[in-house]
């Protein structure tokens, strides 16, 4: 997966933490094609799982600090992303088998992606009006 202009929010920090999780993406695709071992695979998982936990923290901070409308909504789609990655884990660990790395990314690139694109473009504007976020 590569980034694209059009997933930036306006909020550098936001911005830096997506593209970071890009980065944690494309080691989990080339760990999947180069076959590596499982435990190298359930490594970038847990970094993974880590990494959002505090991406999305931050990101529902934000979002409390400004009243955002949805947030329930969007705090849960973030909690149903951290279950669906704990049970890959989960998978991983117990089937030690690169067989469910296929659907793992078809999952990510899918929720990523809309996720970006729908529910966080929609707290774009209300991000703007309160001063956290930019047009540029």
């Amino acid at each position: 997966m590569q980034w694209k202009p059009e997933y930036s929010v306006g909020v550098e920090a936001i911005d830096s933490q997506h593209k970071d999780l890009f980065q944690i993406f494309d080691d989990l695709e080339q760990a999947r094609r180069e076959e590596e071992d499982i435990s190298r695979v359930i490594q970038i998982l847990y970094e993974l799982m880590s990494f959002a936990t505090q991406h999305f923290d931050d990101e529902e901070k934000l979002m409390q600090q400004t009243q955002y409308p949805d947030f329930l909504a969007h705090a849960n789609q973030h909690f149903e992303f951290k279950e669906t990655i704990l049970n890959f884990c989960q998978q991983a660990v117990e089937q030690c088998e690169h067989s469910m790395l296929d659907d793992l990314m078809t999952f990510l690139r899918t929720w990523f992606q809309t996720h970006l694109l729908k529910s966080d473009r929609a707290y774009v504007e209300h991000f703007i009006e309160h001063g956290i976020a930019s047009r540029d």
